[in-house]
């Protein structure tokens, strides 16, 4: 597989595109859609071929967090939380990413994605709920904490 090294801060904003990258599957395939989008997300970061816009694919307020907290680090002029939605460090090289799925009930999808940043061991588990008859992303989970609470928390001051 491929690596790239990226600025995270450059991603942040084109990486979330790649959950979007398929269309509504139909009926049949609709509970694979969680899964393609997060595989197609990581397949762009590894392939280093990121897409422009956001779609329907967000939670609206998961899309309205994420906006606050991009706004919060273009003031600071620094990475706050919503750079860290698919990787953690300053810059990307990401190689050997696997990803499985489990359909928690309820209209709740939880991708885990596991993979190797620099070589060492890190993950993400992405929530998605129904939306409708489409998936919409809620929230990112890594390192035990949920990425919708740490954007919903204050900006510092610059």
């Amino acid at each position: 597989m491929l690596g790239i090294d990226m600025t995270r801060a450059a991603w942040s904003g084109i990486l979330i595109a790649g959950l979007a990258a398929l269309p509504s599957p139909l009926a049949a395939a609709q509970a694979r859609a969680p899964l393609e989008r997060v595989r197609s997300a990581y397949r762009q970061i590894e392939a280093g071929t990121p897409q422009n816009g956001l779609d329907g694919a967000i939670s609206p307020e998961f899309r309205r967090i994420y906006a606050k907290d991009r706004s919060c680090e273009n003031r600071i002029k620094d990475q706050h939380f919503a750079s860290s939605m698919f990787v953690s460090g300053q810059d990307i090289k990401v190689t050997d990413v696997s990803a499985s799925v489990v359909d928690s009930g309820g209209g709740e999808q939880r991708v885990t994605v596991r993979f190797r940043q620099f070589g060492q061991p890190d993950g993400r588990t992405f929530v998605f709920v129904k939306n409708g008859a489409d998936w919409a992303l809620d929230d990112v989970v890594f390192g035990g904490r949920s990425l919708r609470s740490a954007m919903s928390e204050p900006c510092p001051r610059a």
